[in-house]
Formats: C-alpha cells, sequence, structure tokens
C-alpha cells in the first residue's frame, strides 16, 4: 500500500508546525515522519485497502514530539559534527537509521557527542 501525496503534504504541514527552522522540520520529516508513514502502512493494511485512517495518526504522542524535536533544534544550533554525516539525499544518516520512535526518544534524551548513536 502507498502513501498518497495528500499523506506527505499531511506531515510537511505537521513538521513545519513544530519549528519555525526549515532544516529542523526536514530532520522531522526524516526521522518521525518517515518512521510514521511506515506505521500508518501496517494500520491501514490491518485495517482494509480502502482505510481513511490520516497518516498524523500513526504519530508519536505530543510531548515525545517536543522531546525530538527541542533535541534536533539543539543539535542543529550546535552545529553538530553527526548531522554532517548524511545519506545520498542528504539527511543526517543517524535518523535515517532510527528503527522507532522509542529511539528516537532514548537519542533526544542523551547529552553530547554520544547523542546519535543507539
Amino acid at each position: 500500500m502507498r502513501t498518497s501525496s495528500k499523506d506527505f503534504r499531511d506531515l510537511v504541514a505537521w513538521a513545519e508546525s513544530w519549528t519555525p527552522l526549515p532544516a529542523v522540520a526536514d530532520m522531522l520529516l526524516a526521522s518521525v515522519g518517515r518512521l510514521a508513514v511506515t506505521r500508518i502502512r501496517h494500520l491501514r493494511a490491518k485495517m482494509s485497502a480502502r482505510s481513511d485512517l490520516p497518516v498524523v495518526a500513526a504519530l508519536p504522542e505530543e510531548g515525545d514530539v517536543e522531546a525530538i524535536r527541542d533535541w534536533l533544534t539543539a543539535e542543529y544550533l550546535a552545529d553538530a559534527a553527526w548531522l554532517g554525516k548524511t545519506d545520498g539525499k542528504g539527511r543526517p544518516a543517524a535518523l535515517m537509521n532510527a528503527r522507532s520512535f522509542g529511539e528516537l526518544l532514548r537519542r533526544s534524551r542523551r547529552t553530547g557527542p554520544a547523542a546519535p548513536k543507539v
């Protein structure tokens, strides 16, 4: 089951609503948004092929998003070295390697140079 362009627009609007910094919104999309797309595909497949469950239903709780956003903002403003290690599309590899919201949340609660590691 594919994700629609409406899902993508909804996720972009969601990410942009969390921060005035475009780079941080992009990181939220690459991490939380990417995981939400995977999650919504599984939820929709369980419900039915015609499910209209919105993609934002697959996002983590607000407090968790705030913690991840604050961490990404601090790392971006500090020009953290790990942000320079990117995939072929310029997205931070550490964010693209995250497999769950819990993993992102654990990373957000760490400080210092070990932050991107699991």
